[in-house]
């Protein structure tokens, strides 16, 4: 029985790796990160983890990987035989399975809860009247009246390389970029954070081509996309 459980661990993780290879992983970071999801540790060779390759499909295939390492092996031997009533009917994988629906719902609630909460930038400060000297009135003068249009914010989707609670610590990295040749700006805070951005694009895929060449440049940063 251990040994075809230990099959069953090389055969997950050779599947793993192909897979992760298929996706766009050179061959030793999908290895590595085999490894990882199937000892079920969450480590990374990039430091913005499987964010770094900004690809649905290594998220994907990790999320299967890890429910299926969480789980008994015992049951994937089940699996392997087509006996998936003795599955079904195990206690612990129904705990597991309900316990992770249960906190996927609460996790997708509160992050679209978040997302359609709008932060007051501007904070209105109370000012004291200031006082009128009495002049005389002068002989009205006729100007002409230029109606400015109002400015209409246009969504865009910046690269985000820091997000930081102090301003200080965003101006120190917005200061880094403007000397490596950036013209970097610190976006309006948005729940307690300021966001450094160092490019902004309108065409979501001129946006994930501009990130993946930041990553690339920059290994030990962490970029993403944020659209505001």
């Amino acid at each position: 029985t251990a040994k075809r459980l230990w099959l069953l661990y090389v055969g997950y993780t050779a599947a793993e790796t192909i897979l992760l290879y298929y996706g766009g992983m050179n061959l030793f970071d999908a290895v590595c990160h085999s490894f990882t999801t199937m000892a079920t540790g969450g480590y990374s060779t990039k430091q913005a983890s499987i964010a770094h390759f900004n690809s649905p499909f290594i998220e994907y295939v990790i999320i299967a990987f890890m429910f299926i390492a969480g789980t008994n092996f015992s049951l994937g031997y089940f699996a392997i035989n087509f006996r998936f009533r003795k599955i079904f009917k195990n206690q612990e994988f129904k705990a597991y399975f309900g316990l992770i629906l249960l906190m996927t719902v609460v996790v997708t609630t509160g992050l679209i809860v978040i997302d359609n909460i709008t932060p007051e930038l501007v904070n209105e400060q109370e000012t004291e009247p200031t006082q009128v000297e009495e002049t005389k009135p002068e002989e009205p003068v006729e100007e002409e009246v230029v109606k400015e249009e109002p400015k209409v914010h246009q969504e865009k989707f910046y690269i985000v390389v820091g997000s930081f609670k102090k301003f200080s610590n965003a101006q120190n990295l917005s200061n880094y970029f403007e000397k490596e040749g950036y013209k970097p700006m610190i976006l309006p805070k948005v729940n307690g954070y300021n966001r450094v951005a160092i490019m902004s694009y309108v065409e979501k895929a001129n946006a994930q081509k501009a990130v993946k060449r930041a990553r690339e440049k920059y290994n030990d940063l962490t970029f993403w996309i944020y659209k505001w």
